[in-house]
This record gives C-alpha cells, sequence and structure tokens, in this order.
C-alpha cells in the first residue's frame, strides 16, 4: 500500500523589535511597525521522503544562516539538510538576514539574527510534527495591471530605469503569470494556500522606516480572512525588472491598496483550481559555482562579497507539482523559459532561494547594461541557469 501523503504547515511571526536595521535600500533604523512580519513553513512527508519550504518577510537569507536552519532541523527529524529550501518574500522594510558577516551589524541586528535562526528551525519542526493526510490542487491566471518593467531605452539609446509607472506606459515584458497552489485536507477543505506571482515588493520605498512586509502582508492577510485559514505563503517569482507601478513610497496607503486588490483578483481563481497526483516525492539540488566577473560599483559595494560564488538550485516535486528556486533576483523572463522547460503542469518559480548573490539577467539584458546588470556577479548567466535549472525540471 502508497504510503499517504501527509503535509504539515506552520506560521511563526518574525517581526523585529523597533530599532532594527532596515534593508533593501541604504540600510536605516525602524522606527515603527506598519504590520507584523511572518514565516510560513509546509513539509511534505510520505514514507521516509520529505521536503520543507520556508517562505519568509525578509529581503533575503544568507547561505551561511541557511545552513545553519537546515543543520538544526536535520538534527531533530527526518528531513535531509538537502531537502530544506529557506524562500523569501523580498520586502525592502524588513530585517538584516541577508549579511553573511552579521559581526559587523548593529547588535539588536546581531540579536535578531541568532532568533529567526531559531524560529524558522522550529517552524519547520512544527510543521513537520502537526503533518496530516492532504492533497494539492493548483490553477494558474493572468493578473495583469500590478507591475511594469522599470528597464526603459531612453532617447539616446542608452538603457536605464524609471521606477514608477503609474499609467502604465513603459513598453517593456511583464509576466502577469499566477500559480496557486491550495492544500487541501482529508476532506478536501482548503488548510492553505501559496501564491507564485512575480512583482518586486517596493510599494514602500527608502524614505519609509515602518517595519513592513509590504503589500505581500496585504495580500496574505486579505487572503486568510477571505478563505478563513491561518496559512497563506508566497513565493516571489523572478521579478528582477519588474515593480509595482506604484511604488516607492513613505506611506502604506499604495501599499495596502496593492496588496487587497492583488488578493481579489486571485480570489475567483480558487473556483479553477485542479486536482494534483501525488504520487511520487522528491528533491533534488544541483551545485552552482563560477567566478565573479562582474564588479559592483563603489557606491553598491557589500562588505562580504565573495569572488568565488558557490551557490545552488534546488529543486522539490510532489508528482505534478514542481518547485524550483534559484539563489538571486531573477529576471521576469526566466519565468516563462523555466516554465516552458518543465516537465511539471504546477511549477512554482522561487527567486532569492537559500543565498542571495545579486540580480540574474538574461543575456539580452547584459547587453543593455543599466542598474540590474551592474548589479549582476557574472556574464553568460541565462545559459548557466538554463542549462542546470531546465535539466532539474526535465525529469
Amino acid at each position: 500500500m502508497t504510503d499517504a501523503l501527509l503535509v504539515g504547515l506552520a506560521q511563526v511571526d518574525i517581526t523585529p523589535p523597533v530599532g532594527a536595521s532596515l534593508v533593501g535600500y541604504k540600510s536605516r533604523e525602524s522606527k515603527s511597525i506598519d504590520m507584523p512580519l511572518r514565516a510560513e513553513a509546509m513539509v511534505c512527508r510520505r514514507g521516509d521522503d520529505a521536503w520543507a519550504l520556508v517562505t519568509c518577510d525578509v529581503l533575503g537569507v544568507a547561505a551561511n544562516l541557511v545552513a545553519e536552519i537546515r543543520s538544526n532541523v536535520a538534527a531533530v527529524c527526518t528531513i535531509k539538510e538537502s531537502a530544506i529550501m529557506i524562500s523569501v518574500t523580498h520586502t525592502h522594510s524588513g530585517p538584516n538576514t541577508i549579511a553573511r558577516d552579521h559581526s559587523k551589524t548593529e547588535a539588536i541586528d546581531q540579536e535578531y539574527r541568532i532568533g529567526f535562526v531559531e524560529k524558522i528551525s522550529q517552524v519547520i519542526i512544527d510543521a513537520f510534527n502537526n503533518a496530516q493526510a492532504s492533497s494539492f490542487s493548483f490553477a494558474h491566471g493572468d493578473i495583469p495591471g500590478f507591475a511594469h518593467n522599470r528597464r526603459i531605452q531612453k532617447e539616446d539609446d542608452e538603457w536605464g530605469n524609471e521606477w514608477v509607472d503609474l499609467e502604465g506606459q513603459h513598453p517593456g515584458y511583464v509576466d502577469t503569470h499566477l500559480t496557486l497552489l491550495a492544500i487541501r485536507d482529508a476532506q478536501k477543505n482548503i488548510r492553505g494556500l501559496l501564491v507564485n506571482y512575480a512583482c518586486h515588493p517596493v510599494t514602500l520605498g527608502p524614505q519609509s522606516l515602518a517595519i513592513s512586509p509590504d503589500y505581500v502582508g496585504y495580500l496574505k492577510q486579505a487572503l486568510g480572512k477571505h478563505f478563513g485559514i491561518d496559512h497563506v505563503a508566497f513565493c516571489l517569482a523572478g521579478a528582477g525588472n519588474l515593480n509595482p507601478r506604484d511604488c516607492i513610497n513613505e506611506e502604506t496607503s499604495a501599499t495596502k491598496k496593492m496588496g487587497e486588490e492583488l488578493a481579489q483578483k486571485i480570489i475567483p481563481y480558487v473556483d479553477q483550481l485542479s486536482d494534483m497526483n501525488t504520487a511520487e516525492l522528491s528533491s533534488k539540488q544541483s551545485p552552482w559555482s563560477f567566478e565573479r566577473t562582474r564588479q559592483r560599483p563603489k557606491d553598491k559595494e557589500m562588505k562580504d562579497e565573495q569572488q568565488q560564488i558557490n551557490s545552488e538550485f534546488q529543486m522539490f516535486a510532489c508528482d505534478e507539482l514542481a518547485i524550483i528556486s534559484l539563489p538571486g533576483e531573477l529576471f521576469c523572463e526566466f519565468n516563462d523559459m523555466l516554465r516552458a522547460a518543465s516537465a511539471y503542469p504546477c511549477t512554482i518559480v522561487s527567486s532569492i532561494t537559500n543565498d542571495y548573490i545579486g540580480y540574474l539577467p538574461t543575456d539580452k539584458a547584459i547587453g543593455e547594461g543599466a542598474y540590474e546588470v551592474n548589479m549582476a556577479p557574472a556574464d553568460n548567466l541565462e545559459s548557466m541557469i538554463m542549462e542546470s535549472c531546465g535539466s532539474l525540471l526535465s525529469t
């Protein structure tokens, strides 16, 4: 008899204290809390096989912190370190979990980092322990009108950025695809939702000193209230070149508006959910190592930048479901390429996962230049990404 699929869900508050540093722009001291930050854990188990996905309301999580979390979890439950994925929503109004060397951060941030590792480790363990018989269903959708491509070609043919586009006039490509995953209990009631969508969480700008999950928090809150569930998670698809049309604000009115309106666009897709086969459970890792060949501008240098990049791609599968992770700010064009290369009907693209190595532009964008390209670690990223991730998704 085939072992039943068990899925555990758990959530934890990861809000830092007021006074902690906010990162995403230049570091700044937080003065208030707009909305609490959360992390959501989903653990899938079948027999001896298991994998864990965590989504966190932070900018990014450094690889050494991911390693600590993996070690903590593997020490107390039967999830392999290689089967733990730490994803982020990429809020630019959250704490510093992205720095590899925390000795160079403020004392309040160092203390938060210790608690963050403990909380994320424990929320995975909690999800593992409360796993129950479950099934998945999924839907695909199209939700335009929220994001714009912030890269523009200027009159002198040079490429640059316009961060705001209130009227939706920018001509660049925007991936408007929604992937919605529902976790159901044995009675087919929805226990949790996972939203996969592409739009940079930057409705709030550097003038804002409030701790906030940005629009993602209001999105999760609205969906949770509508469906009466505690677990709503968000995986950021490739959005390295996509901003909200109304963004970089000091006040939160646009933040709340975008999150709640996007939730209303997602809700009808629940009626289109299709049940998924869940016969197989697997996890794979693919190391990604290369030499840094592009250097950041002087004003954008990271103090602990590494010349030799040693990172990873990761893929979780549950029959028709695949979750593919990449360790940087993936351009939205890759979402289409990865879904096209995938053998799985429900493919979730999780950017900025397990590490942060910078922007990951397409070859075309590398040739054009501008901000994101200056923040990329190397040329020829497209072939490396598609070769490794295409292989993971093909079987």
